[in-house]
Formats: structure tokens, C-alpha cells, sequence
């Protein structure tokens, strides 16, 4: 049970980080294209966010709490502490800041196609998506380190 949710927990993760990336760089391909081009690529953001990115933390967290919940004595760990808090506040900074700032950039650029003038909102909107998608990332990355450490041997 406890390897079945190790490998929902890695499998997990690696559809979180790797929806991020695939975002990270279609932004970046989108940056400086028409306003169709850019709706579309929010789109494309805004799905995969609701259909990957979101049930993938999920899955990563609950999977997480399973096998701590499978192995109580993990909860002397003080690095696994952390690690859920990490992961509180990724889940947290998602819905707060990240979830919005998409749903905002989707409806701002559908707008933009019709001719209106969003380029202050379209601005203010990718900074609060990038910097909480980068706070995210350094966050991810930490609690991944965090787990390989609760993992590694002991010399």
C-alpha cells in the first residue's frame, strides 16, 4: 500500500512541476504574439490548470498525508513538518493568487479580442501569475528536496 502511494505521490508530482513547465514556456512563446494567439494560450493555461496542475497537487498532497498516516512515527520527523507546510502553502498561494490571476488573464485577453483596452489589467494580472508561480516553484522544489532527504539513507 505504502509503495502504490509512493508512486501516486511521485507520478503526482512530476504532472504538477511538469504542468508548470509546459505553462512556463508556452508564456513565453505567447509573449509578443496577437491577441487571438495570446487568448488562446490562456486558454490552454486555464484548462490545464483546472484539469492537471490542481487535481495533480491534490493527488500529491493527499498522497503525502496517506503515507504519513500509514507510518505515525514519521511524525517525529521534523523535516516532514516542514514539508507539509510547504505543501499547505503551495495549495494555499494556488488558490489565493496563482487560480485568480489565471481566470483574470483568460477573461482579460477574451476581452482584448473584442477591442478593449486591457494592457493595465493584462500587466498587473502576469505579474501576480508569475511571481507566485515562481514563490510555488522555489516551494516545490523545496519540499522535493526536503522528501529525498526524509528518504536517504542515513551514513
Amino acid at each position: 500500500m505504502r509503495t502504490a502511494l509512493k508512486y501516486v505521490h511521485i507520478i503526482a508530482f512530476a504532472g504538477f512541476l511538469g504542468s508548470i513547465a509546459v505553462y512556463t514556456a508556452i508564456s513565453i512563446v505567447s509573449e509578443g504574439a496577437g491577441v487571438v494567439e495570446t487568448a488562446f494560450a490562456r486558454k490552454i493555461i486555464s484548462v490545464g490548470t483546472a484539469y492537471i496542475t490542481i487535481p495533480c497537487m491534490w493527488f500529491a498532497v493527499l498522497s503525502g498525508l496517506a503515507m504519513v498516516a500509514a507510518k505515525p512515527k514519521l511524525m517525529r520527523n521534523t523535516r516532514l513538518w516542514a514539508k507539509m507546510l510547504i505543501g499547505l502553502l503551495v495549495v494555499v498561494n494556488t488558490y489565493t493568487f496563482i487560480a485568480p490571476a489565471i481566470d483574470q488573464l483568460l477573461a482579460v485577453t477574451a476581452a482584448a479580442i473584442s477591442g478593449a483596452d486591457v494592457a493595465n489589467e493584462v500587466k498587473s494580472a502576469y505579474m501576480r501569475e508569475s511571481v507566485a508561480g515562481a514563490i510555488n516553484v522555489l516551494m516545490i522544489l523545496t519540499a522535493a528536496f526536503l522528501g529525498l532527504r526524509l528518504t536517504a539513507p542515513k551514513s
